[in-house]
């Protein structure tokens, strides 16, 4: 999102960009009574409804965990093996979570979640302590890689490759500032 908001600020002085972390259903509702103009957000692992969506990116994910757990030294773990570890996690009502859980319960593992936080930032905190691990977009490797005594290990068995895009209230006309950031996005993807 940063990259997509930088560029279009940059072209565009006068606007400003208001950014908020919310779950994907209170974002898919401000859509919908027009309190938000867009959203990013996952696009193909649930229903969306009365909207547009605009692909920019698919995301995997990675575990996360002490240099100090056994589980650090292996080329890559297992989602399976991920779940035997202290986890902190996004809260439950959290799409990313959603998904996370999906795949655990798939495979009929529950998994040991001792923290839940509300956003990226408290996740980061968290891990900083040596004490959790936790599953993580891939697209954060460059904020992770800055983390001490943290290892990241590709998650394996299964590997999950989800969608993220775009999405804007489905109306007519759309609004013009909210025209132009989609334009801008189609442009930058190009």
């Amino acid at each position: 999102m940063p990259r997509l908001t930088t560029s279009f600020a940059s072209e565009n002085p006068h606007v400003i960009v208001d950014e908020i972390e919310a779950t994907s259903v209170d974002a898919l509702h401000d859509l919908a009574i027009f309190e938000l103009d867009a959203a990013i957000t996952y696009i193909d692992n649930e229903p969306l409804e009365r909207v547009r969506t605009l692909p920019v990116t698919t995301e995997s994910h990675v575990l996360v965990l002490p240099e100090s757990s056994a589980l650090a030294r292996l080329e890559n773990v297992t989602w399976t093996q991920a779940a035997t570890l202290p986890l902190c996690l996004p809260r439950s009502g959290m799409q990313s979570r959603r998904i996370v859980d999906d795949v655990f319960t798939s495979l009929g593992v529950a998994p040991d979640v001792s923290v839940q936080v509300n956003s990226m930032m408290a996740n980061l905190c968290y891990l900083s302590s040596g004490t959790w691990s936790s599953i993580m977009p891939r697209s954060l490797l460059s904020l992770l890689r800055g983390l001490p005594g943290v290892r990241i290990v590709p998650l394996v068995e299964p590997e999950i490759v989800k969608t993220i895009g775009l999405v804007i209230a489905d109306c007519d006309p759309i609004p013009a500032l909210v025209r132009a950031f989609w334009d801008h996005v189609e442009r930058s993807l190009t």
